[in-house]
């Protein structure tokens, strides 16, 4: 403020342009003093410039209208309000910049002090960041820690597991979850953990650090290695959701909690003492065969199964449900074995889930006929089985005829209760063989098998075109519809799904472009014939050439009534 008023009482009575460096002292308030200080230091310059003038000091120009004294009070205007403006956006930036930190520092805070074990590492194992729990847990200090890898803190085998297994994949797969690890405290002693991870990337994908969650479990094995006093189960087992069932090392039940005794139709008080194998059966969910008893497996070897397995339990009352299991040792404080704990729960809801949903992805959602997945995947599977024990089996495309009019004129609803009802009709003329898919909008795909010759595969096109000719009622309305059928034969017109798909496909366009409501098979011949004579027509029209076009047809496979189902063009046309 001192330089401003010192440089507002100096430069304009003594050298010329001056306001021009009247504005600088005032930038520079507005770029180190904030918007008040900026606001004071404009009210001072410009009370010190009126004053001046007031005297006489600075005496504005001769003018001739009255209105040119506005011409000579712009520039001082224009001193004061650029760096007043200047000022208050940089109070907006300063408020701006501050909050930015209050939240950076809120968030380093939230982190640090958050009540779980996290870390944050480099690709190459260094530790960038650690939370105050994971400091506390493993009794270390941040100093001592940072910027080293976090597998020094861990016993070798788990830091050779987690250097040749866990990193690379986590790497690749950018995630992973529940990875079984243990961790050295300052004090020498174990943490039994799980540690769940996940990348930061740049934007060029680069994998730039990783931020790990670290669940303690060892409370929880703990708590598995009492499980075998009966007072203990009782008060902690007896609530929780999945069934458990509890063993001695002889592998007799000692204990059943509620949901146990639920799924398998039995009473605790009944099946005490009784040997495991007597009271619960576990079978293959594929075969329904008897698999071997994971218990006395975990008894014999005292390992548990570790990841939960699938498998069907049958009980004494004979009901089987789909159940998912794990079993662990028990053992004491001295290490000896004392049993096993199996603890299962009923998957019934979540694979019916898993079906519907795989149903879904492999069905179409309105006709529920297999999708384009699932067809090819068969035709696959037929072109295989077809090179391995012989014979073949035909591709036929289909396209409703003028389906767009009905969408239309009726409606898109309509048009959806035509689709159903052509697909109710086209799964009639299935057979146990075949497989019929909705490809989307009106077109739709049959694979018809055990096709040993042209005549047969013109059969079923006849049939289907049959049964799609026959009225039918939509919104009301009775409807004649007609179906276009393109045929491709293995392995004569391709021997892979993309190949048949497309001649098929060609074949059913011949036929719309030939009337409708008929079928052709795939002939390259008559394909190239019909490019040809599109190409000259169109030649001939635009008067770009002379051609003399000549096509003959002979025909290569006849039905049983004389009708000609497969036929070559011979094409011929000179300039």
């Amino acid at each position: 403020m001192l330089l401003s008023a010192a440089v507002a009482l100096v430069v304009p009575v003594s050298v010329p342009f001056p306001f021009v460096y009247v504005t600088l002292p005032l930038a520079l308030a507005a770029l180190r003093g904030g918007f008040a200080v900026t606001a004071s230091a404009s009210l001072l310059v410009s009370v010190l410039t009126g004053a001046q003038i007031g005297l006489g000091l600075l005496i504005p120009p001769p003018t001739t209208l009255h209105w040119e004294h506005v011409l000579f009070y712009l520039p001082i205007l224009a001193v004061v309000v650029p760096p007043t403006l200047l000022a208050s956006a940089m109070e907006g930036y300063r408020r701006s910049l501050r909050e930015l930190r209050t939240s950076e520092r809120r968030l380093r805070t939230l982190y640090s002090h958050t009540p779980a074990l996290m870390m944050s590492f480099l690709p190459d194992g260094r530790l960038l960041s650690v939370s105050d729990l994971w400091l506390n847990k493993l009794g270390r200090s941040g100093p001592e820690v940072l910027g080293q890898p976090f597998t020094d803190f861990m016993p070798a085998e788990s830091a050779q597991h987690i250097q040749a297994h866990v990193l690379p994949e986590l790497l690749q797969r950018g995630q992973c979850r529940d990875v079984a690890c243990r961790w050295v405290t300052g004090r020498g002693e174990l943490i039994e953990s799980r540690l769940s991870a996940v990348w930061e990337r740049n934007a060029r994908g680069q994998a730039t650090r990783a931020l790990a969650v670290i669940e303690d479990v060892t409370e929880n094995q703990r708590l598995a290695h009492f499980a075998a006093q009966r007072e203990f189960i009782e008060v902690t087992l007896h609530s929780i959701g999945d069934g458990v069932v509890a063993c001695d090392a002889e592998g007799r039940i000692q204990y059943l909690n509620p949901v146990a005794e639920a799924l398998l139709g039995v009473q605790r008080q009944s099946t005490q003492g009784h040997a495991f194998d007597q009271t619960l059966v576990l079978l293959d969910p594929e075969t329904r065969l008897r698999i071997d008893n994971p218990v006395l497996r975990c008894l014999r070897t005292g390992r548990g199964s570790g990841l939960p397995r699938e498998a069907l339990m049958r009980g004494l009352s004979g009901q089987q449900h789909p159940i998912q299991h794990a079993v662990s040792p028990i053992f004491d404080p001295h290490g000896q074995l004392r049993g096993a704990v199996m603890v299962f729960q009923d998957v019934r809801e979540a694979r019916a889930l898993e079906q519907r949903m795989a149903h879904l992805a492999h069905h179409d959602a309105l006709t529920d006929l297999p999708n384009r997945v699932l067809l090819q995947d068969r035709i696959q599977q037929a072109c295989e089985r077809s090179r391995r024990e012989g014979g073949g089996f035909g591709v036929m495309f289909l396209d409703l005829d003028h389906f767009k009019h009905v969408n239309d004129s009726l409606g898109h609803a309509a048009g959806d209760e035509l689709l159903r009802e052509m697909a109710r009709r086209l799964k009639a003329t299935l057979r146990t063989c075949d497989t019929i898919c909705r490809l989307g909008g009106d077109e739709f795909v049959m694979l018809v098998g055990d096709i040993q010759s042209p005549q047969d595969l013109g059969a079923v096109a006849e049939k289907v075109l049959a049964e799609v000719a026959r009225p039918c009622l939509i919104a009301g309305r009775d409807m004649n519809m007609s179906v276009s059928l393109g045929l491709a034969l293995f392995p004569a017109d391709g021997e892979n799904v993309e190949v048949l798909m497309k001649h098929a496909d060609t074949a059913m366009y011949r036929a719309k472009r030939e009337g409708r409501n008929r079928y052709h098979f795939f002939s390259r011949a008559l394909d190239e014939a019909a490019t040809v004579r599109l190409q000259l027509e169109q030649d001939i029209r635009q008067g770009l050439a002379t051609h003399e076009f000549i096509v003959h047809y002979q025909p290569l496979v006849r039905a049983r009534d004389g009708a000609v189902i497969g036929a070559e063009a011979l094409v011929r046309w000179q300039r």
